[in-house]
């Protein structure tokens, strides 16, 4: 068969797999290696199509010289071949016909090494895909030892595209708790603090912050590590939240500043969340001490879900986060200080006042009030003789710039 009778052939399939019927029957006989196959057959289609999985497999496949006009035609093979392994791995059938033992998920997972580029894209969005519960990421990860080769990735590759897709795949791999804490590893948040401080890309950017948060999740040691001095040199000494909240400050887009925002809320619900003992903490900041000690800085990025975000689910979230910073008094003087000096401050009175804010908002805007009150209370000092708590308490929020019908609402909640 000649050349271009091949490429005609495999457009012809692209184009059959289009529909969800074919890809059906493609994974009902167990045929979706064939696409696998055609997509190593592109880099030459001058070889015998007699492939095996070791052949499928190989890191670097022994590519032909090819016509130019030819070789822009298989590239574009390639990404539409891409495109239907993505929709096939998205039918629910896929994950039950094709278990992580299969042939099939094992040349893909040899794929993410691949000296190729479009192998090593094709390999991790596809997987993403296919990573769609906790029993498949485990048995992926601690069967198939996926971890081995993203983690090389991540340290060390330079393509942003197959960086960003193996930061989406290993995020979604890092879902279940025993997975997470193989990757927590000071060297390994330390690249990632890199790939946000030190990438000009914000897709590349808001992916390598989504892991962070993902891999702290209900982690302390996680927290930690983000507390933790960096080892070179700097005074004050450089941590990797510090990197994040100066990138934060230099930041125009908009998705890197709010998944900046959501990784600090995360924080703070796993330092609030029970754990084993980290060990002796005497004489040392807890990690709610050591987080607050970055002052407005670690609120800011927090209140922008609220000012920034436009999704009612996260604005929901900024105030939860808000909530648990003001649980502390170190964190409801730094919650104050930016609230009452921002825009915000007039969001959060008028979440209170209005009766169809949402309920859950609302709740939590008046409970973050009732802790920023103790607050305001013990720095207007000379009130605190004279006056009832209830007097001491109105003027103390009119000093503060609430109005009088603020305050009777405000009252009325409680």
């Amino acid at each position: 068969m000649e050349v271009g009778e091949k490429i005609t052939l495999a457009n012809a399939i692209v184009t059959l797999l289009k529909h969800e019927r074919h890809q059906k029957l493609l994974i009902a006989h167990e045929d979706v290696t064939d696409l696998a196959i055609i997509f190593v057959l592109s880099y030459n289609l001058y070889r015998d199509a007699a492939i095996d999985y070791q052949a499928l497999s190989v890191k670097s496949i022994d590519r032909a010289v090819q016509d130019h006009e030819d070789e822009e035609q298989l590239q574009a093979i390639r990404s539409k071949l891409s495109a239907r392994l993505w929709d096939i791995t998205t039918i629910p059938d896929f994950a039950v016909k094709y278990r992580p033992t299969s042939d099939l998920i094992k040349v893909f997972v040899s794929w993410i090494s691949a000296s190729e580029p479009e192998r090593q894209l094709c390999a991790c969005s596809v997987l993403r895909n296919y990573v769609c519960s906790d029993e498949i990421a485990s048995e992926m990860v601690q069967g198939l030892n996926c971890f081995k080769p993203l983690t090389c990735i991540l340290m060390t590759g330079s393509d942003t595209r197959v960086l960003e897709e193996a930061l989406r795949l290993a995020r979604n791999l890092a879902l279940p708790v025993k997975n997470r804490q193989i990757l927590l590893k000071p060297s390994f948040l330390d690249r990632l603090t890199a790939l946000v401080t030190e990438s000009e890309n914000p897709n590349l950017q808001s992916a390598a912050i989504s892991l962070l948060r993902q891999l702290i999740k209900g982690q302390q040691t996680g927290v930690l590590l983000l507390l933790s001095s960096l080892p070179e040199t700097s005074t004050p000494p450089t941590t990797p939240l510090s990197r994040l909240l100066v990138h934060y400050k230099n930041a125009s887009d908009l998705t890197v500043r709010i998944e900046i925002g959501r990784m600090i809320v995360e924080m703070w619900r796993t330092i609030h969340t029970p754990a084993p003992s980290l060990g002796p903490v005497a004489e040392k900041d807890t990690p709610e001490e050591t987080l607050i000690k970055n002052g407005e800085d670690v609120v800011k990025p927090v209140l922008s879900l609220i000012t920034e975000s436009n999704n009612p689910s996260l604005v929901t979230e900024g105030w939860f986060g808000l909530n648990l910073m003001a649980s502390s008094k170190l964190g409801s003087k730094a919650v104050w200080n930016v609230l009452h000096s921002n825009e915000a401050f007039a969001v959060l009175k008028s979440t209170v006042v209005d009766e169809d804010s949402g309920s859950k908002d609302r709740d939590n805007a008046c409970i973050l009030v009732d802790k920023l009150v103790r607050e305001i209370v013990s720095r207007i000092s000379m009130w605190a003789q004279t006056s009832t708590n209830s007097v001491h308490t109105g003027c103390a929020l009119s000093q503060a710039g609430f109005s009088r019908e603020f305050i009777e609402r405000k009252r009325g909640t409680d």
